[in-house]
């Protein structure tokens, strides 16, 4: 038989058996709550990063058919874009801009007649597969598909240019 003393105080084993068993289930649902948000969180900021990708290719490739006024070609890039324009002493010089892929990296190799080309990276983690980032010139209008992919989320964004091709400078 179990005797109790006046004034003892404390918790039985199973008390605190049970109490631990409660802790452990709390902390495993908020450590798997947490675990999803961060989840969440690269998920979101994969895909904003994947539209700014895209969107960049867009603003770079919509100023320079802009400006362009010969038709645009594959030539030794992904796509060329050709015009004049006049310099500071009304000479007219050749600009073109031409785009093309190493690796996942869209680059944009601006020369103008006279000066050394300038290379930049217009966006990243773009895909190459001609099935998803291509261009074609239709009527005057050139149509861009532009695919970016950044771990599990994929962004596709296609866009139309009207250009002022053949028109007088």
């Amino acid at each position: 038989m179990k005797k109790f003393h006046l004034g003892q105080t404390g918790f039985t084993l199973i008390e605190i058996v049970i109490a631990i068993a409660i802790t452990g289930v709390a902390g495993a649902g908020a450590a798997m709550t947490i675990g999803q948000t961060f989840q969440q969180n690269q998920r979101a900021t994969a895909s904003v990063q994947a539209i700014s990708e895209v969107e960049n290719v867009a603003h770079w490739m919509n100023q320079d058919a802009l400006m362009a006024q010969d038709q645009p070609v594959a030539g030794t890039g992904f796509l060329t874009l050709t015009w004049q324009a006049p310099d500071s002493s009304y000479n007219q010089i050749v600009k073109q801009a031409v785009y093309s892929f190493s690796g996942t990296n869209l680059l944009r190799t601006f020369s103008a007649t006279g000066s050394a080309p300038i290379q930049a990276i217009v966006a990243r983690n773009i895909d190459s597969d001609p099935t998803k980032t291509y261009w074609s010139f239709d009527d005057g209008v050139l149509r861009i598909q532009v695919t970016a992919a950044i771990g599990d989320s994929v962004e596709t964004r296609e866009f139309r240019i009207e250009l002022r091709v053949n028109q007088p400078t």
